[in-house]
C-alpha cells in the first residue's frame, strides 16, 4: 500500500465504523504486463491487503467487504494516462 494513498481508505476506514449498515467493494486491477494468470493474482492479492487493513485497522469484519479482481481485463473508472493508476484497487462504499 502507497503511503501518499493511505488516507483515503483511512476515510473508507472511518466511514464504515461509523455506520454499520455500509459495506465496501475493493476492486483490484493491474497494469497490462506479465501474464494473464500473473495479473489476476496481483490484482486479488491488492484487493487481499486492503481487505486485510480495514479488518486489522478498523475493525470491519469480512462480511461487510466484497473483493472483485481484474487483472488488467477492466481498468479503473478513474484511471489516467499513466500505467501507476492501473495499479489500485478501487474502493466503493455501498449503502444497505
Amino acid at each position: 500500500m502507497i503511503p501518499n494513498y493511505r488516507h483515503i481508505i483511512d476515510r473508507a476506514g472511518i466511514a464504515l465504523m461509523d455506520d454499520p449498515s455500509l459495506t465496501i467493494t475493493l476492486r483490484g486491477y493491474t497494469a497490462p504486463f506479465g501474464t494473464a494468470e500473473g495479473r489476476t493474482e496481483l490484482s486479488l492479492a491488492r484487493a487481499k491487503v486492503c481487505a486485510e487493513y480495514l479488518k486489522k485497522q478498523y475493525g470491519i469484519p469480512e462480511s461487510r467487504m466484497k473483493i472483485e479482481h481484474y487483472g488488467a481485463e477492466k481498468t479503473p473508472e478513474f484511471k489516467d494516462a499513466s500505467w501507476e493508476s492501473y495499479r489500485c484497487v478501487e474502493l466503493l462504499l455501498n449503502s444497505n
